[in-house]
């Protein structure tokens, strides 16, 4: 594990006093023994949808009883999990751009504790599995998105695309990537999305590639979703940057599946894709986009020296 100084305090002190606060409150509604968090961040699994144990009994058990206070108690474990935060327990190697990031979520996650409603603090919603990913190291604030590791191109993709996917793919792995794992695979959050944006993006960029050539193991980095979707060019063009600068970088871009029932979340905030899906002129599709080490810090070399050509 990294051992990193200067990392976030001020929101730790902030969360144990109102954990302390919100304990008192939980003491009259859950057994004490059900209020002694001790996660262990470094076991497990590293996917970002883990749940520990503890905190997964904790839930059944109140959920059995019909209890009032589980909402409260999920609080009560974002709140001791910023207590306790150390990025001394992160399973990665960070660069300081990274290690800046971390003060920012965490006192967003502070803040929700006390904004959000009830219904947020449910490890059922994706939301609040990803801000406890964050407080347990499995997701890694990296800009626009988050990064969690130990991800890998799932063999089915290589075959989704048809024969000349198969083997741009395979050379990929074999000749570009030097296999189908580990990659950090890149996340959106609904509640952090300040730096999705070109320029955020760009930043994000650099940071991957500085988290991967501290990482030695680490073969790029890939993330999957619609917005990769090469038809978004006509259909939304403003998302168009989303792809530009990783396939002029030597990113490779793979055709994962098509939502023909329109389930994958493209429509969800756009009148004009719904009224195009509805017209049979657009089908959502999740392409998958993967960025090997070498072709990515070759990049941000690239993109370095003309930055510093430029004064910029």
């Amino acid at each position: 594990m990294q051992r990193v100084t200067g990392s976030p305090s001020g929101a730790r002190g902030a969360a144990a006093e109102r954990a302390a606060r919100l304990k008192s409150s939980l003491e009259r509604q859950v057994p004490p023994e059900l209020l002694a968090l001790s996660v262990d961040v470094a076991s497990g699994p590293e996917r970002y949808t883990w749940v520990p144990e503890e905190v997964a009994r904790v839930n059944t058990a109140l959920r059995a009883t019909g209890a009032s206070a589980v909402h409260s108690y999920n609080r009560y474990v974002l709140l001791n999990l910023i207590a306790a935060f150390s990025l001394s327990d992160s399973r990665y190697r960070l660069p300081h751009s990274i290690i800046a990031l971390y003060d920012r979520e965490l006192w967003r996650i502070f803040r929700q504790t006390d904004s959000l409603e009830d219904k947020f603090f449910d490890i059922a919603n994706d939301a609040y599995l990803k801000d406890l990913a964050i407080l347990t190291h499995r997701l890694i604030p990296v800009g626009a998105e988050f990064a969690e590791g130990g991800a890998g191109i799932p063999r089915r993709v290589l075959l989704a695309g048809g024969p000349t996917q198969f083997f741009d793919a395979l050379r990929l792995v074999l000749f570009r990537s030097g296999g189908l794992k580990p990659f950090f695979a890149l996340h959106a959050h609904t509640l952090a999305l300040d730096d999705f944006n070109p320029q955020g993006w760009l930043a994000t960029y650099r940071r991957l590639a500085e988290l991967v050539v501290m990482n030695a193991q680490m073969k790029g980095w890939l993330s999957a979703s619609w917005f990769l979707d090469p038809a978004l060019e006509s259909v939304s063009p403003h998302l168009a940057y989303l792809n530009r600068v990783p396939l002029e970088g030597g990113a490779a871009l793979l055709f994962v599946c098509r939502h023909r029932d329109g389930s994958s979340g493209a429509l969800s905030k756009s009148p004009a894709r719904r009224r195009l899906f509805a017209e049979g002129k657009y089908v959502p599709a999740i392409y998958m986009r993967v960025w090997p080490r070498r072709s990515l810090i070759e990049w941000a070399r690239r993109r370095e020296n003309a930055l510093d050509a430029t004064g910029a």
